[in-house]
């Protein structure tokens, strides 16, 4: 059996974080779009390692419940 570099990450680790496609299919958003949403700030910052960009799942969840509640009450985007 061939091991990945994958299989030494905890699963919870590993479902913790999106990568650009992981976190546009997340949003149901392009990875294009995300990078320009990025440079207008309507999407968290990505975390850098190295050359990486991950983004924290609960980052992303909070964010998004944030907007959720901002648009209940008839707030802007």
């Amino acid at each position: 059996m061939t091991k990945t570099p994958g299989d030494n990450c905890l699963p919870a680790v590993a479902d913790a974080v999106f990568d650009i496609e992981g976190l546009g299919e997340y949003l149901k958003i392009s990875p294009r779009t995300i990078w320009r949403k990025i440079s207008t700030g309507e999407v968290p910052p990505p975390i850098c390692i190295g050359r990486s960009k991950r983004w924290s799942r609960a980052a992303v969840d909070s964010w998004l419940a944030d907007r959720a509640a901002k648009a209940a009450k008839g707030g802007s985007r």
